[in-house]
């Protein structure tokens, strides 16, 4: 991730458990991101225990899709830059 990065897109659609440690990253990286003027969205499908979790948590500075390209979407137009929106897609697979 660059400066000229506008936002990160992380697709949790993968995951089937997150613990502490995992939702405490998440949230790190949220406020990494927010200090660098920079936004983070999630992909969490609804209805799973990582959508439960992640809402019981409440990361109140993220935005939360029911799927990929939807976060992406929603990351494309956070800010149109002169040369082209950038989205760095991040998924939980590596």
């Amino acid at each position: 991730m660059t400066p000229e990065d506008w936002a990160v897109v992380l697709d949790l659609s993968g995951l089937t458990f997150i613990d502490s440690a995992g939702l405490h990253g998440v949230s790190v990286l949220a406020e990494l991101l927010e200090e660098r003027r920079q936004r983070l969205f999630l992909s969490v499908p609804p209805g799973g225990s990582i959508a439960r979790t992640v809402e019981l948590v409440g990361l109140h500075s993220v935005s939360i899709y029911a799927d990929r390209d939807l976060a992406i979407a929603a990351a494309q137009g956070v800010i149109a830059t002169p040369d082209g929106d950038r989205v760095i897609r991040v998924t939980a697979e590596g």
